[in-house]
């Protein structure tokens, strides 16, 4: 038996690993980590731990979090990137916010409700994907460190969502059937300009619209505005669809053109983590440059203290700085970095 901290968010994922870990006789402990000023779902997760009978903790990191994560979230985008704020939050809110709790309360080992996996091997602990395909998380954890995934377990990692949602009804749990959240938890309608405005008060810049044959053919609303990939909302008519297959930051202009453009077979990446701390020169493995990215077979080769160099064996779509390459080794990831 072990004492054990859930980070309960209200939702049904968290709620049944709180459920499992009881059920084999740990001492389980609840905590909700207030982070979104604008989503406090801390009601569901209450009522959910009431009902497991477990100590309940409320954790307000609210203003960290605005400082930590949202003011990056809004600098990343007004420099024209793309960023992905769950993963920098995992590693720098998020889990620091759990294990932090876990020492005041004197608890060594925490859970949460993601969909992935944690093995060691030869004293090195390992991320792994979920066995669940379709609700694998591990690219967003990808940067969690050996000190992190030592403290970590994953109670449903391998777990269907119906298993899930059916083991929420066994045990009574209130959110059994919650929808899922699809959106950034501080972006509740998908509409980050505010947010953007808020942290970069200078006003967004228009510029070009540029063919790729290099002839300016429109007005765009700001460079933020933006993403490698974008079809809709360009507001331009022309003899086939156009996407965004570019930004020029530097001249503030937007590089427009066919959907065969976007497909490259190399990036850059910074800011890279690797899962024994020691990366090698070069290495093979397979990538994923997106959340929903199947994944793709590349080299991978060491630049500099941090930063590779990744080329594919078949161009990929919409390689988007500011998103994350992550790496894997058949089911394992191996690490990862932000894309330049």
């Amino acid at each position: 038996m072990s004492d054990i901290l859930v980070a309960v968010s209200g939702g049904v994922d968290s709620s049944v690993a709180a459920y499992l870990l009881k059920k084999e006789g740990n001492n389980v402990s609840g905590v909700y980590m207030r982070l979104a000023h604008d989503k406090d779902e801390s009601g569901d997760a209450f009522n959910a731990a009431k009902n497991l009978s477990i100590d309940f903790h409320v954790y307000d990191k609210r203003e960290q979090f605005k400082k930590i994560v949202v003011s990056r979230f809004a600098r990343e985008y007004y420099k024209g990137l793309t960023p992905n704020p769950c993963v920098f939050c995992n590693e720098n809110m998020k889990f620091p916010s759990l294990f932090e709790k876990a020492d005041e309360l004197g608890i060594s080992l925490t859970a949460t409700g993601h969909y992935a996996g944690i093995y060691e091997r030869g004293g090195v602990y390992y991320l792994r994907k979920s066995k669940n395909t379709f609700k694998d998380q591990s690219y967003m954890l990808y940067r969690l460190n050996q000190k992190m995934l030592s403290r970590l377990v994953f109670p449903i990692g391998d777990m269907n969502k119906d298993d899930v949602r059916a083991l929420a009804e066994e045990g009574n749990i209130p959110v059994a059937h919650k929808a899922d959240s699809q959106d950034i938890c501080f972006v509740p309608n998908g509409d980050y300009r505010p947010i953007i405005a808020e942290y970069c008060p200078s006003p967004s810049k228009t510029g070009d619209f540029v063919y790729e044959d290099g002839k300016v053919i429109g007005k765009h609303k700001g460079i933020e505005a933006y993403t490698i990939g974008q079809r809709k909302g360009l507001g331009i008519a022309w003899e086939h669809p156009l996407y965004v297959i570019g930004k020029d930051i530097q001249a503030n202009r937007i590089l427009l053109g066919k959907n065969e453009s976007l497909f490259t077979n190399s990036l850059t990446a910074s800011d890279t983590v690797y899962c024994s701390e020691q990366m090698p020169e070069v290495f093979r493995c397979e990538a994923k440059v997106r959340y929903s990215h199947g994944g793709a077979l590349c080299t991978v080769t060491k630049t500099g203290e941090n930063t590779v160099k990744v080329v594919f064996d078949t161009p990929q779509r919409a390689i988007t700085p500011g998103q994350s390459v992550v790496f894997y080794d058949g089911e394992t990831v191996i690490g990862g970095g932000y894309i330049d």
